[in-house]
């Protein structure tokens, strides 16, 4: 597969794409963390707009790929403990929750948000699969690489989904290999 170059694609289109895909990421993540704990508590809160990649966010983080031929986003959730065994206290219905079933909460997090990404992509005719959700340390988001960045469209973002309780930090990193993807994307909203 040949990768395209940012000066395929003009930069106002580009623009154009990472705003609206950058939207429908955190509407995909803020209605997904909504819908999966039930309550309407949850809320996007912005984060500096300079982060450095590889930044450590948290303790630990949630991991998902949604990709295909036109595209690979990498969306993550990074938690700590403090803030994650709120939600999996309330879903799994007991005070009693270890960091096993802490972990099992962000995962599913991960895949509800991944799946409804999918759904949006397919319904464009972007045809794209998703990985497994895993939880790693928060740390090994310094060992990411970008090489091969400059052959690529690429984007970067994070924001919290903040409630009461605590904040879930979101990412993504989105990946163009085709295109013809953007202008597909383009038309959701």
């Amino acid at each position: 597969m040949e990768n395209i170059t940012r000066t395929q694609v003009s930069e106002e289109n580009l623009e154009v794409f990472k705003r609206k895909f950058g939207e429908i990421i955190r509407h995909v993540t803020l209605s997904r963390m909504k819908l999966y704990v039930e309550s309407e508590d949850f809320r996007i809160v912005e984060m500096n707009s300079f982060i450095p990649h590889g930044y450590v966010f948290a303790n630990s983080m949630s991991m998902i790929i949604v990709a295909g031929k036109a595209m690979r986003v990498v969306l993550k959730a990074h938690f700590n403990q403090k803030d994650s065994k709120p939600l999996a206290r309330k879903l799994y219905g007991t005070d009693e929750v270890d960091e096993r079933r802490s972990y099992d909460v962000m995962k599913e997090y991960c895949n509800l948000a991944a799946g409804f990404l999918k759904k949006i992509c397919i319904e464009q005719e972007v045809q794209v699969g998703i990985s497994l959700p895993v939880v790693t340390l928060g740390f090994n988001e310094v060992f990411t690489d970008l090489e091969g960045v400059e052959e690529k469209i690429i984007f970067e973002d994070c924001w919290k989904l903040a409630y009461d309780e605590g904040e879930i930090i979101c990412s993504c990193q989105v990946d163009v290999f085709e295109p013809q993807a953007l202008a597909a994307l383009n038309s959701v909203l």
